[in-house]
């Protein structure tokens, strides 16, 4: 009887381990953007660029890291990642909401982010990216969102993965 009872307690603490590991996605693969599935780019100097997509994304993932290659690095432990972007610097803290990812930045940029050198004014951009992906781990969507000059700006950024990536 005893037996049974610790088996017992033994599977629901495994039973109650698989919601947490299951809420951390794996991001890794090539992604292409799909401008057809994606909202529209703003018009307009730092929206342009702040809500721009990159065509292709090559994503590599572990537990501590989500690296975009030739992007960015992001710490996935907590800690602050500092990256070059946007021709300024960002800030960016990544939490887990559930299966998504949210990564949470400051970009500091001069000249309103889009290379002005006639306007040298320093701005510290919030953004924000959600990452999720579909049931089948093939559709990758990011919300971004951000504060430009004129107003707040959201835009969803559509991917398909292409391939694997190890």
């Amino acid at each position: 009887m005893t037996r049974v009872v610790m088996l017992l307690v033994a599977w629901v603490f495994a039973l109650s381990a698989v919601p947490w590991a299951q809420g951390k996605t794996d991001f890794s693969g090539a992604w292409t953007f799909q401008a057809d599935k994606s909202d529209k780019a703003p018009a307009g100097g730092a929206a342009v660029l702040f809500a721009a997509a990159l065509t292709l994304i090559d994503v590599k993932q572990s537990p501590t890291q989500l690296v975009l290659a030739g992007e960015a690095t992001y710490s996935l432990d907590g800690r602050e990642s500092v990256n070059r972007v946007y021709g300024g610097q960002s800030k960016t803290k990544a939490n887990w909401d559930g299966s998504k990812l949210v990564l949470t930045s400051v970009v500091s940029v001069s000249g309103g982010g889009v290379g002005n050198d006639a306007d040298s004014t320093k701005r510290d951009v919030p953004m924000t990216d959600i990452w999720s992906l579909d049931a089948g781990g093939i559709v990758l969507t990011i919300e971004r969102s951000f504060t430009a000059p004129a107003g707040p700006i959201t835009r969803k950024l559509v991917y398909v993965k292409t391939r694997i990536i190890q």
